[in-house]
């Protein structure tokens, strides 16, 4: 009896072992899975800018930047993606990384750079750097007129600000001037009042001191000749 329930026991402990050393081996496959999952993911990111960047680069041509608006609306833009994956088990990393290629599909801008490769081709490039120098050439002149223009009214303005404050000033000078000539006759005219007033003060006092000087002689001569009758 104990020899079967010792064999029996050690059947349960192997099974458990190697239930173990086979969870544990599934471990370990699954976090390489995930391992190579994001680095696939961060290629394929890497790729993509790239690609990016030479769109960008194509959208700056001249030959595509003035190009006609049916062509320039081709251009859908780039696709979003994010720096890395969200962690999570391999099966949902797989579905984040096939959502991403799907946004970045619909975002390829495949005709708009097959319209940009035609126009190289046909020699086109050079029209268009051509055309777009003379369009740069134009605007510029066109910003040189608005420049000159404003400055010629900034000129004029400023002139006719100067001759109108020159004219405020002479007026000034003018109604000033004129003032003070009226104060100055003014004065002129009351120091005349007043050199009249005081000559007719003067005379009236020397008048006063005649009539009085006789006066008092005739008193004198009254007083004189009644002493004498006496």
């Amino acid at each position: 009896m104990s020899h079967g329930s010792d064999g029996i026991h050690g059947d349960d402990i192997d099974r458990g072992s190697r239930r173990d050393r086979d969870r544990r081996g599934g471990d370990r496959d699954e976090n390489d899975l995930k391992d190579y999952v994001v680095r696939i993911y961060r290629e394929y990111k890497a790729l993509y800018d790239m690609v990016k960047e030479e769109t960008d680069c194509i959208r700056r041509h001249p030959g595509m930047r003035y190009s006609s608006r049916a062509v320039r609306e081709l251009d859908v833009g780039d696709a979003i993606l994010r720096r890395t994956l969200d962690e999570g088990s391999p099966l949902q990393m797989l579905r984040q990384f096939y959502d991403n290629c799907g946004q970045v599909k619909d975002c390829l801008n495949k005709q708009f750079r097959q319209q940009f490769f035609r126009v190289m081709r046909s020699g086109g490039g050079d029209r268009g750097d051509s055309s777009s120098r003379r369009r740069e050439s134009s605007r510029d002149d066109g910003r040189t007129r608005d420049r000159d223009e404003r400055s010629s009214r900034y000129r004029d303005e400023k002139d006719s600000y100067r001759d109108s404050r020159d004219r405020d000033r002479r007026d000034d000078k003018g109604e000033k001037g004129r003032s003070d000539r009226r104060d100055e006759d003014k004065g002129r005219s009351d120091r005349r009042d007043d050199d009249k007033g005081r000559d007719r003060y003067d005379d009236r006092k020397r008048e006063r001191r005649s009539d009085d000087k006789y006066s008092s002689r005739d008193r004198s001569d009254r007083y004189s000749s009644e002493k004498r009758r006496y």
